[in-house]
């Protein structure tokens, strides 16, 4: 760089520093790489939805329990672990999302797993026995960690140091 010219990349303006005869002349433009305030507002609001689906999937399967057994013909007590499985299966998603960051773009990151955690929520009241009840409900689980760990990157890929209050509002 020269002594009369710099260029400094601060969140997301372009600041280009001039030194001009007698003062300093400081032009602000719009770094074409990140997305407007408005844009962003929406995105982050798109994603709160998300966050929304995410919750009412988490809490569907408690309640849903009884009938569940009910219909695979099972007593509760034989189904209660899938709740533990769910779990495992969060966490399987999580650590393939985080692997998967920088290899597989965001967006099919995103939208993939909301497909993978809503088909297999549509079929988990079809299940024809616990095998099947279980699997589909690990399957959804890692959907659901999936999408978890990638939203909170998107976040922070959307506002960088400013992410924290957006952060609580997705949540």
């Amino acid at each position: 760089m020269s002594d009369d010219h710099a260029d400094v990349n601060n969140d997301s303006l372009l600041l280009e520093v001039k030194k001009a005869g007698s003062g300093v002349e400081i032009n602000k433009t719009e770094d074409a790489s990140t997305p407007s305030n408005k844009v962003r507002y929406v995105k982050t609001a798109i994603l709160g939805m998300g966050y929304f689906a995410v919750g009412f999937n988490l809490s569907i399967l408690g309640v849903a329990l009884p009938t569940l057994a009910q219909n695979i013909n099972v007593s509760i007590d034989q189904i209660s672990p899938v709740i533990i499985s769910r779990g495992g299966g969060y966490l399987v998603g999580s650590v393939i999302a985080g692997t998967l960051d920088g290899i597989i773009d965001i967006y099919i990151t995103i939208i993939g797993s909301m497909l993978l955690m809503s088909s297999c929520l549509a079929f988990v009241p079809m299940a024809l026995n616990t095998a099947m009840l279980f699997s589909l409900t690990v399957i959804n689980a890692i959907g659901l960690g999936a999408f978890e760990t990638v939203g909170n990157m998107y976040a922070l890929y959307l506002w960088g140091e400013k992410v924290s209050p957006f952060l609580q509002f997705i949540h």
